[in-house]
């Protein structure tokens, strides 16, 4: 191929990726308005790229209970393994997502993702009128080997109680 030629070939995978995880009992941030703060007690390791990496199509959030207190959810691109090796000097933020918007109990939203050099398979047609998920898609989040997806709330979840707790849901595909 010539050296100035593209590749428009959209992203193949081997195996898809479907993760989640359960967040509430702790906050992943010492400062719940600084993001460059992270810490290990209230992170959750959301994907785990592996040893050929993955491509994430999309991160939603879903509520459990209604009148859940409103928190921002947030995703954290690390070099760590492990939550405990997590730091502000190996870990970045990648997206945020609030609840704020009055969701109820089995509500979803989505995190907005970074756009992609390689376009990704749209699913939409010409006739579609809703806007969102269905449009034709050319974001989401390239996960290389020995980088961690991890997420995380900015605050602990005490309400309606403190056992109250909200789902990440990542999909997408493995390399």
């Amino acid at each position: 191929m010539a050296s100035t030629a593209t590749n428009k070939q959209p992203l193949l995978i081997d195996r898809p990726l479907l993760q989640y995880v359960s967040l509430g009992e702790a906050s992943a941030l010492t400062s719940s308005t600084n993001f460059n703060t992270p810490i290990a007690a209230g992170l959750k390791l959301l994907v785990d790229p592996g040893s050929d990496g993955a491509c994430i199509d999309s991160v939603s959030v879903l509520m459990t209970e209604a009148s859940t207190l409103a928190v921002k959810v947030i995703l954290f691109i690390s070099e760590a393994p492990q939550p405990s090796g997590v730091y502000a000097s190996n870990t970045a933020v990648v997206s945020v997502c609030s609840t704020t918007t009055g969701l109820i109990a089995g509500d979803r939203v989505n995190f907005p993702m970074l756009p992609l050099s390689t376009p990704v398979p749209g699913i939409s047609s010409a006739a579609t009128s809703v806007a969102g998920e269905f449009d034709k898609k050319n974001t989401g989040l390239f996960l290389p080997p020995s980088r961690y997806l991890y997420a995380g709330l900015n605050l602990a979840i005490t309400a309606p109680s403190t056992l109250t707790r909200i789902h990440v849901v990542a999909q997408g595909g493995y390399y």
